[in-house]
């Protein structure tokens, strides 16, 4: 369906993706980008776009399946938010959080700032702190770029400094996703920024969750805060006590909310953009520092003090304070008098294979970047990986997240 749609100055349209607009006549504002005569606007399926016309205009829309269009709800919060966004455009800005659940605004709203702040000649700064549906960088990484021309959504800016957290969900890294969104926003206030931006996953609405935004909050002592639900604002009134401006804008209710195999197909897309067809490394390990691969973690140890204790062939160990890690192809372990032998509690066994296509980041010690691990040559002493960083590599970290070959997730509850 290919619609042409007049729409009158200073009136606005909501737009449900997916959808091809040509502006064949006039002038549209979406998300404080500006959109002049024969320019086009992308909308994909699971974006929801305010068109504000700046003149009178003539719209073409190709739209496909499931896309719609409607007049603005009189009591639709976005005329709202725009003046809220040129308010803190207009000001020295500093540190901006936002917070809401789940599809509630805010990266819509961190677009519409940036954008807004440009047109002041400012300096805006988006930092991702959703590890588990970055719009900016990779899955499992806070993320954080500057916005330097007009975009109409997050993932077209690119990523400058990536943390790596090594999960997609934060219950289990609060405060490790606090301290990096901390560095990072002192880096670029060092740098010069104007308007540091921080948009929060949607892990709000329980008790864990409340606590997770207002420790973060506490950590950064932002100069604003934007809430996305009225009925979270009373929680983060009291930070005005402190000089911290609080925002609060209801939840459109005509907005779009992605389901859970959306945010899923959005992940292994966001995967296969960094990973797909990376180079393979291969990286002498003995020297490298590792995180997160027990195996080779620990101090080697010579294969003649454990063969007596194995059926099967061990074509690796290593020793940590509490365990001996073993690999090979091994059918028994005398459990008891490894333990004895090498004063530990435990011995794991590191099974050929273990290491295929877990996810991971290299690190040069400043900046860190997607990998997956592709195979350990024991014998060779040399960890094999996939990555497009070009820099050379000191540290690798690894998750307990492994990727399939279309790059969805299998999620493993413990490691060897």
């Amino acid at each position: 369906m290919t619609p042409v749609v007049n729409v009158s100055k200073e009136s606005s349209l909501k737009v449900y993706g997916p959808m091809n607009i040509h502006v064949k006549k006039g002038m549209i504002d979406v998300l404080g980008k500006i959109f002049a005569e024969n320019s086009r606007v992308i909308v994909h399926k699971t974006k929801t776009y305010i068109i504000r016309a700046l003149e009178d205009s003539e719209l073409d829309m190709l739209m496909g399946e499931e896309a719609s269009y409607q007049p603005l709800d009189e009591d639709d919060p976005y005329p709202v938010k725009y003046a809220l966004g040129q308010e803190i455009a207009s000001n020295p800005g500093g540190l901006i959080v936002l917070v809401g659940g789940t599809d509630s605004g805010k990266s819509s709203f961190a677009t519409l700032l940036s954008n807004l702040v440009l047109r002041k000649s400012g300096s805006p700064v988006i930092i991702d702190g959703d590890v588990g549906q970055s719009n900016l960088g990779p899955p499992g990484f806070v993320s954080a770029g500057r916005v330097t021309e007009p975009v109409l959504w997050a993932g077209e800016v690119k990523p400058e400094k990536l943390r790596f957290i090594g999960d997609v969900k934060p219950h289990g890294n609060i405060w490790k996703i606090i301290s990096s969104v901390k560095e990072l926003a002192a880096e670029f206030i060092k740098a010069g920024s104007t308007h540091i931006i921080v948009d929060t996953d949607g892990w709000i609405r329980d008790e864990k969750g409340l606590r997770y935004k207002v420790s973060l909050i506490s950590t950064l002592n932002p100069n604003y805060i934007v809430v996305f639900g009225t009925e979270l604002s009373p929680y983060f009134r009291k930070f005005s006590s402190q000089g911290v401006k609080v925002f609060e804008f209801k939840i459109s209710s005509t907005r779009k909310v992605r389901s859970r195999e959306e945010r899923r197909i959005l992940r292994s897309m966001k995967y296969r953009e960094y990973l797909y067809e990376a180079p393979i490394v291969k990286l002498g390990f003995e020297n490298l520092i590792i995180n997160g691969l027990p195996i080779l973690e620990g101090i080697p140890v010579e294969l003649s003090h454990v063969d007596k204790f194995i059926e099967g062939k061990v074509t690796y160990a290593s020793l940590l304070p509490d365990k001996l890690c073993l690999a090979g192809t091994i059918r028994r372990v005398e459990e008891d008098g490894l333990k004895k032998e090498f004063g530990v509690a435990k011995i794991s066994v590191f099974e050929p294979g273990a290491e295929k296509n877990l996810y991971a980041a290299v690190s040069n010690g400043d900046f860190e970047y997607p990998a997956l691990i592709d195979k350990i040559d024991f014998q060779g002493r040399k960890i094999i990986i996939k990555t497009r960083f070009t820099d050379k590599i000191n540290e690798i970290k690894v998750s307990t997240i492994r990727l399939r070959d279309d790059f969805t997730e299998e999620f493993l509850e413990v490691f060897p």
